[in-house]
């Protein structure tokens, strides 16, 4: 009785699966050799470059230091397709959808697909700025 049934459910769940949109990658190069592999996303119409640092781990000796900037970045292909560490903060951290960390001056971008390098689009981007800074 069950075998009837999926042999009739599978093609469905095959047609499905099969038109549901994919991520597929993007690709943007930094002058100096360096790349990021992000993912463009049919569904939210965007193509997004996550967890990119900005800053050194702030741990150990750079711990409750001013952040020490990246200026370059190794040559190659760096992935970007998922979201880096947020800060541990007060409260629950549950529903912020990325792992909590103290590793998580990152940046995540967000830009229309296909959008050329002389683009001149207005940005909007959020800094957190830990109370400790704030005193």
């Amino acid at each position: 009785m069950l075998l009837p049934l999926l042999a009739a459910i599978t093609p469905l769940l095959w047609v499905y699966s099969a038109a549901a949109p994919q991520n597929a990658t993007v690709t943007v190069s930094l002058k100096g050799g360096a790349s990021f592999q992000g993912v463009s996303v049919p569904t939210s119409n965007m193509e997004q470059f996550l967890g990119i640092p900005f800053a050194q781990p702030p741990v150990g000796d750079l711990r409750f230091k001013a952040p020490v900037l990246i200026t370059s970045f190794a040559k190659g292909v760096h992935d970007a397709s998922q979201f880096g560490n947020a800060c541990p903060q007060p409260g629950s951290a549950a529903g912020l959808g990325a792992p909590v960390g103290e590793d998580c001056l990152v940046l995540n971008i967000f830009r229309p697909p296909g959008t050329q390098a002389d683009a001149k689009l207005p940005i909007v981007f959020w800094i957190y700025v830990s109370e400790f800074y704030l005193r």
